[in-house]
């Protein structure tokens, strides 16, 4: 049963966190209403709120939302972040509850909130839904258990096959019978599931699908080097020690101990891939991420990027799906688990283009966690120090310097 009070139709009412995490449903509905935005009032100055702008399903007469619907998160001065809720009112739930979004300044928007209704025949807002095609469908690769920990294996998936000429790219050396999982693991769970046992039985590459849920958990970047090694796809990597990037060695193990040798391009007019790894580095002032780069004469486009938070001992993957610096996608395994689908970031104005790596600062949604839900995991690529956003749950103090979240960039030969 809902905690919540029947809400009048032509009024909204806050709610606060405390009321979403005492209850296993929103708030019933107004009869013949349905939900159309929900928005954040804790944070003073910035419009930031989540609106259903398409119905795939219609939206249960209970809570008044969809049971499947695309949704906009939108604030004042960022792109807007589109996404699909695939089950309805526990994705809305969740969502709401274990997640904060961010505003231009900052500001974590997460405790208090109004849901605004209106009648169910009332039109959604004409605006398109800013989504690759191929991706449309896609669910993301979500925890298979209650249990596990294969957010590594769903960044593994997402920055590697979101992307068609990429996927299209690292097919050209996997074997014929696992391409249709390749093709299909961001939509398909079961076809997921199937990649990833014949990874661990083909390659040792990742968990021992045979251990138990709880012992899951690996570095996914570190695993897809392995995988790249066993298929011989041409890799460059470059690690980040003392402000400066030096060559990784080319010596790599799988999970059974076994030593293998990274291919190397044989000039770098071979199609391959380079990548630059660090490990709490500075990418607010020494190391801003940059959607293109050179290395003597060969130029590289930015793809993909592995973000995995110490912090909380989570990964997610960012990815460009079109190729295009104005297309953004972020997969996250915690977030699927509820039906809650990748988030796409659309750079839609042409201001953003000299200035594309700020708004990064804050676009990433922050994890809550703990037992109760109430500790900040900051996911800003930029790295914020761990604590920089706990001052928005209350006087805390706030230590300085970059935060624990380690970047993995992947970068495609142009």
């Amino acid at each position: 049963m809902s905690k919540y009070r029947q809400i009048p139709t032509d009024t909204e009412e806050e709610i606060p966190f405390e009321a979403l995490k005492e209850t296993t449903a929103l708030p019933h509905a107004p009869h013949g209403k349905r939900v159309k935005r929900v928005r954040f009032t804790n944070c003073p100055g910035k419009n930031l709120y989540i609106e259903c702008i398409r119905e795939m399903k219609r939206a249960d007469k209970k809570e008044g939302v969809p049971e499947d619907a695309w949704w906009v998160v939108r604030c004042d001065d960022l792109p807007d972040r589109t996404l699909r809720l695939f089950q309805g009112g526990h994705s809305l739930l969740s969502l709401l509850r274990r997640y904060g979004f961010q505003d231009a300044t900052g500001c974590v928007n997460h405790k208090k909130m109004t849901i605004q209704y209106v009648p169910t025949g009332t039109a959604y807002a004409l605006c398109d839904i800013k989504v690759p095609a191929h991706l449309l469908e896609s669910k993301g690769v979500p925890q298979f258990y209650l249990r596990s920990g294969v957010c590594w294996f769903a960044t593994l998936c997402w920055t590697s096959f979101a992307n068609k000429e990429l996927a299209a790219f690292l097919k050209r050396f996997m074997p014929r019978e696992i391409h249709e999982a390749v093709d299909q693991c961001l939509f398909d769970r079961d076809q997921a599931e199937a990649l990833r046992k014949f990874l661990w039985y083909k390659f040792s590459v990742g968990d021992n699908v045979e251990d138990r849920p709880e012992n899951d958990g690996k570095n996914g970047f570190r695993e897809f080097m392995v995988l790249c090694a066993k298929l011989e796809v041409p890799l460059v990597v470059y690690r980040e020690r003392s402000g400066t990037l030096h060559p990784v060695a080319v010596d790599v193990r799988d999970q059974r101990g076994d030593q293998l040798r990274m291919t190397r391009p044989a000039s770098f007019k071979e199609a391959h891939l380079l990548v630059l790894r660090f490990t709490g580095a500075d990418h607010d002032k020494n190391f801003p991420v940059h959607r293109r780069i050179s290395i003597g004469p060969r130029r590289y486009r930015l793809i993909g990027v592995y973000m995995g938070q110490s912090k909380c001992g989570h990964q997610i993957g960012l990815c460009c799906p079109t190729g295009h610096w104005r297309d953004w996608a972020l997969g996250d395994a915690d977030c699927h688990k509820d039906g809650i689908g990748p988030i796409f970031i659309t750079f839609d104005e042409d201001r953003w283009k000299d200035n594309w790596w700020e708004p990064w600062r804050t676009l990433v949604h922050v994890t809550k966690y703990g037992p109760r839900g109430d500790k900040f995991c900051p996911f800003s690529p930029l790295n914020v120090s761990d604590d920089a956003l706990d001052i928005y749950q209350g006087p805390r103090v706030v230590t300085k310097g970059p935060g624990s979240n380690n970047l993995d960039l992947v970068y495609k030969l142009c």
